[in-house]
């Protein structure tokens, strides 16, 4: 156990390390003082260092010297470094394995600008990404504890695990591969951060845990409650949803007041133990907010505030005041009026019979606390709201095997090996795959992802958030047949190409309405693109040594089979596309400035140029 523990902090002090480095260099927040240097180019040599390509970090005279031992470069400038870096200070090397070190080095020796605040969120973030691994570790011992004790014969490879799994016990893969995903954003340096909650509140509450999460209840007085309805809805309440709800209700209701005065209101444990006694203190003692003997069990979702019902067909968003990454997970009070909006114009969508395979989730049910009196800036409407959303699994077929996006590109508690490189080989029945085979396969997803993504932007200019956390994939014979993309939250909408067909349509929030068309494309290429296929992409490269121009080309042919030649915004939208430089946004610049909702971006070349508009490779192995 001590070994597993000493492991584990060693791979998330490396974790927090790369991304961090990543940061540094493809925001170029250390500007002329780094260089990519060959080994053959370097002065001086970190000792035992088998790398052949390093960034260095320059100080003033070159007194100070940082080297990052590269392994391989992607698209997007996307960077796969070593587990340990190198500093030369002083004529003295020193090898960085652990945060705050390279941090004070940073900051000491470099000028980069982390706050004593920063720093403590990174070593969160390390801390909490140290204890995901020791969750992969128990989720690996929990299945080999299954193949002993239920499986005759040992399964050949994760996916038959799951089948079998599947058809002899109670088992939901869909909501065991939220929990896969251990290791969070590939490149965001806060990544596992959880800013409000101790240690055994991460483990209590985080999805990679697979705790049983009880939702608690309150009912708050009706002329203080905002509600919107999809039209899919139907005007039921949760009296009419959840059993008992109702009975419970009328025992502690308040004298002389009815029922129909309140409407009940799910809350997040954490939320309804740190936040109500705070910010509703006058509510509850005039009975305002009552609170309810009900509880619900619930698992987080890969998004953490958002609970799958166990008992329930729902999904539920709800605020926990806490940041996660970079932003404080509230529900803004806007999308509980949005999603429901969204959702019935998607139904309109839909029946045009255009989405193909696409699926999108419906935001059926929004309510928020609303005293506008006394709370302008919404702070109580941001921590007393929920949504109901759809749940993913009436839409998955018996036959097919689902999992978040996310988890294709983790590595599973069997073999280790990510779920889309298994995918490929058992489709080809080859174990070792070549750049056309990884081709072919990354099409046809392409084809069950993006065409109908495509469609969206170019026929009704809306973008959804299609990133690799709001994407469940159906799989049936070893290939992905349907898309679901869930939240609605960071949709863009073209006001003009939507009000065309839609006049009346509008959302409250006013950023996820636009004027500029631009912002769309940016949209669907920051999610998609970058941080979907990008990430598909870089982690097929890692396990096998394949060429990225090859991979990017079948991307890019779906693409621009997807478009309408023939449609007023075709140029627009190719030119945005297949623009020679693409903007992805700088985590770690916005954190530094503290800005959340203001993107910085940077830009870099576009992979889905043609061979003759760019270099011939991507994908460079330093090693």
């Amino acid at each position: 156990m001590l070994i597993d523990k000493f492991n584990n902090e060693l791979k998330a002090n490396a974790g927090i390390m790369s991304r961090l480095a990543n940061s540094i260099v493809r925001e170029e927040l250390l500007g002329k003082n780094l260089r990519l240097y060959k080994e053959d180019e370097l002065v001086h040599k970190p000792p035992y260092s088998k790398y052949h390509s390093y960034y260095v970090v320059e100080g003033e005279m070159n007194r100070s010297l940082l080297y990052l031992p590269v392994i391989r470069v992607g698209a997007f400038k996307r960077i796969e470094f070593s587990h340990e870096f190198y500093s030369f200070i002083d004529n003295e090397w020193t090898v960085m394995t652990e945060l705050s070190t390279f941090v004070d080095v940073l900051t000491n020796q470099f000028n980069l600008p982390i706050t004593k605040e920063l720093k403590n969120e990174l070593i969160n973030s390390r801390d909490n990404l140290a204890s995901s691994y020791e969750a992969l570790i128990t989720k690996q011992r929990w299945v080999l504890q299954k193949n002993h004790s239920v499986f005759r014969e040992k399964p050949s490879s994760w996916l038959q695990w799951v089948e079998w799994m599947k058809k002899n016990h109670q088992f939901d893969e869909l909501s065991f591969s939220e929990s896969m995903v251990v290791e969070g954003h590939p490149l965001h340096p806060s990544t596992k951060a959880k800013i409000g909650l101790t240690d055994e509140e991460v483990k209590r509450y985080a999805p990679e845990f697979e705790q049983d999460i009880p939702l608690l209840f309150v009912l708050v007085k009706r002329k203080y409650v905002t509600e919107t309805m999809a039209k899919s809805w139907g005007g039921q309440s949760l009296f009419d949803l959840l059993p008992g709800l109702e009975e419970v209700s009328k025992e502690i209701q308040p004298s002389a007041e009815i029922l129909e005065n309140y409407v009940p209101f799910i809350v997040h444990p954490w939320q309804y133990e740190k936040i109500l006694s705070e910010f509703f203190v006058q509510e509850l003692l005039e009975h305002d907010i009552v609170p309810l003997p009900y509880t619900l069990l619930s698992k987080a979702t890969l998004s953490f505030r958002t609970m799958n019902l166990l008992e329930f067909n729902f999904h539920v968003k709800l605020p926990v005041r806490v940041q996660a990454t970079s932003a404080t997970r509230t529900v803004s009070p806007q999308i509980t009026v949005d999603g429901p909006r969204l959702s019935d114009l998607f139904d309109e969508i839909k029946e045009s019979g255009e989405l193909n395979n696409l699926i999108v989730l419906k935001e059926q049910y929004g309510a928020f606390f609303n005293s506008s009196a006394d709370d302008k800036d919404m702070t109580k409407g941001r921590n007393l709201a929920y949504v109901m959303r759809e749940d993913p699994r009436q839409y998955i077929n018996e036959e097919d095997t689902a999992f978040v996006a996310a988890s294709l590109t983790a590595e599973n508690p069997y073999t280790g090996e990510p779920i889309f490189i298994e995918l490929m080989k058992n489709h080809f029945g080859e174990r070792d795959i070549t750049s056309d085979m990884a081709a072919q396969y990354l099409k046809d997803y392409a084809n069950c992802l993006i065409s109908p993504l495509m469609l969206l932007i170019q026929n009704y200019g809306i973008a959804l958030e299609g990133h690799m956390q709001n994407t469940i994939v159906c799989i049936n014979n070893n290939r992905v047949k349907r898309v679901i993309i869930r939240d609605l939250g960071g949709i863009r909408v073209h006001q003009e190409t939507v009000q065309s067909q839609f006049p009346t349509f509008h959302l409250e929030s006013s950023s996820l309405m636009t004027e500029d068309m631009k912002e769309v494309i940016r949209k669907f290429h920051h999610a998609v693109i970058q941080n979907h296929i990008g990430d598909i992409i870089f982690v097929l490269c890692k396990y096998i040594p394949l060429d990225e121009t090859i991979l990017w080309r079948a991307i890019r042919e779906v693409m621009e089979a997807s478009l309408n030649k023939e449609s007023s915004n075709f140029s627009l939208i190719h030119n945005e596309l297949f623009a020679e430089k693409v903007e992805t946004k700088s985590l770690l610049s916005m954190r530094i400035q503290q800005q959340a909702k203001e993107y910085i971006y940077t830009s870099f070349s576009n992979p889905l140029l043609k061979e003759k508009d760019k270099d011939a490779n991507l994908s460079t192995y330093a090693n």
